[in-house]
């Protein structure tokens, strides 16, 4: 949502599904939902196009109650991350 060239932020969100072979988490179910959402912003390392990113991501699994209350065991996360991109 800002891109000044040298450096941008970002905002990222999504969902998937999760089916496991056991719970997930303990006393949950094998099949669930998986919405994030995340802020990050991006550093330009030179000319080549390389970029240093950093992040920050929240995420939360659980059923959506499909088998009723008493089991959906969720569970919440904050994932922080760093890599390196260069274009190809």
């Amino acid at each position: 949502f800002i891109n000044n060239g040298d450096w941008s932020m970002f905002i990222d969100g999504g969902a998937g599904l999760l089916l496991a072979t056991d719970e997930v988490p303990d006393g949950g179910t094998e099949f669930n939902f998986m919405p994030r959402a995340g802020l990050g912003t991006t550093w330009r390392l030179g000319d080549d196009g390389g970029r240093f990113l950093l992040g920050v991501r929240w995420q939360h699994i659980s059923n959506a109650r499909i088998n009723g209350s008493d089991n959906n065991h969720g569970a919440d996360a904050v994932m922080v991350y760093a890599g390196v991109m260069f274009p190809f």
